[in-house]
């Protein structure tokens, strides 16, 4: 397993290989897929084995692909331009949802005790300084420290 699993697949060939692994205990047999990671994401590796391990002689109808017919609609020429023009249509409304969240944090922090205090704190040693300034021209001390938590800082 180890020695089938290390080889690089054939970039000339198909990127799948598929092993036949006999003489197992109780004469059971396995099969082992080996698929290049740009070929399958989740369904798309069942689809594969799906088609691959098909029991009947004919192959099967293909099922209309949603997904690949509005990935042609809004593709224009290519269909990366489709996936790009896709994942920008789906991905609009969460942007929305993100900068109405942003504003909503916005008005809450403007609203909240410690951003308020903190205002209030700043206007209370304008005031200071003006009514010094006012009442004692440039001659006077304002003396600022912080207050102990038992006289009401609170933090």
């Amino acid at each position: 397993m180890g020695r089938v699993m290390s080889q690089r697949l054939d970039r000339d060939r198909p990127l799948w290989q598929y092993w036949l692994v006999q003489g197992l205990a109780g004469g059971r047999w396995a099969l082992v897929s080996k698929v290049h990671h740009c070929m399958v994401d989740g369904i798309s590796g069942t689809d594969l084995h799906n088609v691959v391990l098909d029991p009947t002689p004919a192959p099967r109808a293909p099922v209309p692909d949603l997904i690949g017919a509005v990935m042609l609609l809004v593709g224009g020429d290519t269909a990366l331009t489709g996936i790009q023009n896709l994942t920008i249509i789906t991905a609009a409304p969460f942007a929305v949802v993100m900068v109405l969240l942003c504003v909503s944090l916005a008005r809450d922090l403007r609203s909240d005790p410690l951003v308020r205090r903190d205002d209030r704190t700043v206007q209370a040693v304008e005031q200071a300084v003006e009514y010094g300034i006012e009442h004692h021209d440039d001659d006077f001390f304002l003396n600022v420290k912080p207050m102990s938590e038992e006289n009401g800082s609170g933090r």
